[in-house]
């Protein structure tokens, strides 16, 4: 007979939302707790899996679409930055000619 211990891992998280994880000694994943809380339960079904991609890919497109539009709105910062410059000096050292160029 086979004997395989079963620990369980529960995570909790800042909105009080929990993830519970049951492992078995002969878990692919070792000893990371993210590899064993994202992975698929055991007993999922085919019609649990395919539910499970399509959330995970409608997560992804959403993720992905942020952050596009994060590193479009991150690179019109900086091209429409204002530069504003003091320019301090004698008369006549040229502050007015180097701020018509």
């Amino acid at each position: 007979a086979t004997t395989v211990s079963t620990t369980t891992t529960t995570i909790t998280a800042t909105d009080g939302t929990t993830m519970t994880a049951i492992l078995n000694s002969s878990d692919p994943h070792g000893d990371d707790p993210l590899s064993r809380m994202i992975a698929p339960p055991p007993n999922e079904t085919l019609l649990e899996r395919d539910k499970r991609l399509r959330l995970e890919a409608e997560a992804k497109r959403i993720s992905d679409a942020i952050d596009e539009q994060l590193r479009v709105e991150a690179q019109k910062r900086r091209k429409s930055q204002e530069v504003k410059l003091l320019l301090l000096g004698q008369s006549g050292s040229g502050k007015s000619t180097l701020q018509k160029q």
